[in-house]
């Protein structure tokens, strides 16, 4: 008895240790998601089976030959000084687990030339113009080591006002290309 219980646990653990995003695995059908609202043919607001603290809203891209090829989680407003320290930090912490699990990355965290929010108290303000951009991103390319189908995974932290932002986090999985092209 206390072998097969110590096989069933073993079982639940790596099953969920292979589990995608959020608890989704790519090519999930509609039917298995807990659809909260239909966005459009195709785009769903899901309540997911794992929640990460950092998020409110996840969103799913679902076509009916490939199920779930895309799923993008929008976060919970982050509050912050001008300079964005509190946002940076909440990216860095969510970067860094990425990295653990995924490996290496690629960090793009800049102003463009000619912009009016050069010094750091205009962070925010340099988000919210779309004149400063902070994201990272994960794929081959970049030497990640993804799986469960994820072909590449995008963090972008974004301004929601000058003194408050937001982390969101994409994937996409290996049927992107081909479910974008039946929605």
């Amino acid at each position: 008895m206390k072998v097969l219980f110590a096989v069933l646990a073993f079982l639940l653990v790596a099953s969920q240790s292979i589990a995608g995003p959020f608890g989704i695995d790519k090519g999930a059908s509609v039917e298995s998601l807990n659809i909260v609202k239909k966005v459009s043919p195709g785009v769903y607001y899901i309540d997911p089976p794992q929640k990460n603290t950092l998020f409110e809203k996840y969103l799913v891209m679902v076509s009916d030959s490939q199920g779930v090829y895309k799923i993008v989680a929008s976060g919970n407003s982050i509050a912050t000084e001008a300079n964005g320290n509190k946002l940076i930090g909440e990216f860095n912490l969510f970067k860094k687990k990425l990295s653990e699990r995924y490996g290496e990355f690629l960090e793009v965290n800049f102003l463009r030339t000619g912009s009016d929010w050069d010094e750091s108290e205009d962070f925010m303000q340099g988000l919210l113009s779309e004149e400063r951009f902070l994201g990272a991103t994960w794929n081959e390319k970049y030497g990640a080591q993804l799986n469960n189908g994820i072909q590449s995974i995008k963090l972008v932290g974004g301004a929601l006002k000058n003194d408050s932002g937001c982390l969101s986090v994409k994937y996409e999985f290996d049927n992107c290309e081909d479910g974008q092209k039946q929605i």
